[in-house]
């Protein structure tokens, strides 16, 4: 997938989509059928390698002021804004830990926007901009989540990949297991998990921003083992003859 990849939320919540792009299956030769029989086919999770018309205008990288604008063109009531958060918080996706943690971020670094009940396919999309560049979205829907995971893996072209990850906050140290669906490529990453009562959420990184993101988080838990290893050396030291 291209960098830049644009976001595919509006066709996977039954918004104003399109088809999917799809090459016209190829019959295999005899010869080509008989290597392959041998060997079972794996489905290789593709997130973005086929993506269906909707959102495709919206890219990582995009300013908020480009968000916003081309997000207008999608709504279907009037008098819809959106909403700055003074005290951002973001979900840390840390894949190599299995967690995701809703922690707080730098407002001046991060800054957090939403809007409620865009049109009867989002009941509420919050973006994230890091240095003013977007590099995450999160997409409430309104369908079920059978649905809404149906129309996921037609919009991505390929079934997900289950997991069971660890979400947690930052803030009062809660913590739940939960069974999520996962694409992903080398560029982006696509988490759909459902919450009350099968309400279906989508969240959708930046895979660079992500590992940044992560990378940051972990430093930041890791800092106070480090701080006491530090001082222990420094105390055995300090008693050496």
């Amino acid at each position: 997938m291209r960098r830049g990849w644009a976001l595919v939320t509006l066709a996977i919540l039954g918004g104003a989509g399109g088809a999917c792009r799809r090459a016209a299956p190829q019959t295999p030769t005899p010869a080509q059928a008989q290597r392959s029989a041998p060997v079972a086919a794996v489905v290789v999770p593709r997130a973005v390698a086929v993506l269906p018309d909707g959102w495709r205008d919206l890219k990582f990288g995009m300013s908020e002021a480009e968000v916003q604008h081309l997000i207008a063109g999608y709504e279907t009531k009037p008098g819809i804004a959106w909403e700055k958060s003074a005290r951002p918080r973001l979900l840390t996706v840390r894949l190599d830990a299995g967690a995701v943690d809703l922690t707080g971020v730098d407002p001046d670094r991060y800054h957090q926007w939403s809007i409620a009940d865009l049109d009867d396919g989002a009941g509420r999309v919050t973006a994230w901009h890091e240095d003013g560049k977007l590099v995450a979205l999160e997409v409430t829907g309104k369908v079920s989540a059978d649905v809404f995971l149906l129309k996921a893996t037609e919009a991505y072209g390929a079934p997900p990949e289950p997991l069971r990850l660890s979400f947690g906050e930052e803030a009062t140290g809660a913590s739940e297991m939960r069974a999520v669906s996962l694409w992903r490529d080398k560029d982006t990453l696509a988490l759909v998990w459902p919450v009350f009562a099968r309400t279906p959420v989508l969240l959708v990184w930046s895979a660079e921003a992500m590992t940044r993101r992560a990378s940051d988080y972990q430093a930041h838990l890791d800092a106070p083992a480090l701080a006491d290893k530090a001082a222990a050396e420094a105390g055995r030291k300090g008693t050496r003859f």
